[in-house]
């Protein structure tokens, strides 16, 4: 058998894993409900509520709801395909951070045979996150992409800023998630900045530009206010 064809059959082997992990958890995730339910409250109302509508207790005004954007993706997903469009919706987005995971490690110069080692692992650990649907996954499948966009600015590519920050605006609207793109993007910029000693004014635009468009959601200030208590906030993870 040659090389190929050997890293063929692993990489066959590899994706079998990985379906089957990520049908481990078909049942449907509670957030989901919640979600679609308010996606569906919106549509009747004419615009998002601003508090919390589904309550019989008192609740704070106004409530943010910073997955409002994946109850309409999963709300449409839903109608058009029902169970087996969200499930199937699901496995392209577990498909997509695959192969985004894959990409990044091959233009670092990752090895076939380190990298077909430690994926058992890495399915391992993300295994949690392939439930149908939470809205982490988005935050896993655009960590993933941004990953990959990373290495090509270490190749001098600088075009991609400009499509990022929509992916960045639709990224932050899905899942509050969206601040460890940020962090990653600063972390790179560092990194450029120690190692070139260069400003890198392309990072710096780009990540100003990415929380200037956190103020662009259904709560404006007030979605900035609820991140920074909830990232604040005391917590045992």
């Amino acid at each position: 058998m040659t090389n190929r064809s050997a890293r063929l059959v692993v990489f066959v082997g590899l994706a079998a894993i990985l379906l089957r992990l990520g049908c481990q958890l078909n049942f449907v995730d509670v957030d989901l409900f919640h979600e679609m339910a308010l996606f569906r409250a919106a549509l009747q109302l004419g615009h998002i509520p601003r508090d919390d509508i589904f309550a019989y207790t008192p609740t704070l005004h106004p409530t943010v709801h910073h997955e409002w954007l994946t109850g309409a993706v999963l709300y449409f997903v839903s109608m058009a395909g029902g169970g087996a469009g969200l499930i199937l919706f699901k496995d392209f987005l577990i498909a997509g951070i695959a192969f985004f995971t894959v990409r990044a490690a091959r233009l670092r110069e990752a090895p076939w045979s380190i990298l077909f080692t430690l994926t058992p692992v890495a399915m391992v650990l993300a295994e949690n996150g392939f439930t149908t649907i939470r809205a982490q996954v988005f935050t896993m499948l655009f960590t993933a992409i941004l990953m990959v966009l990373i290495e090509h600015d270490r190749r001098g590519k600088r075009l991609w800023i400009v499509p990022w920050l929509l992916v960045h605006l639709v990224w932050l609207n899905l899942h509050g998630g969206f601040v460890f793109g940020v962090g990653l993007l600063a972390v790179h910029w560092l990194e450029q900045l120690v190692r070139t000693k260069k400003i890198q004014p392309h990072l710096v635009l780009g990540g100003l530009a990415m929380v200037a468009l956190v103020f662009v959601n259904p709560w404006g200030k007030d979605y900035v206010r609820y991140l920074v208590g909830a990232l604040t906030m005391s917590r045992i993870v």
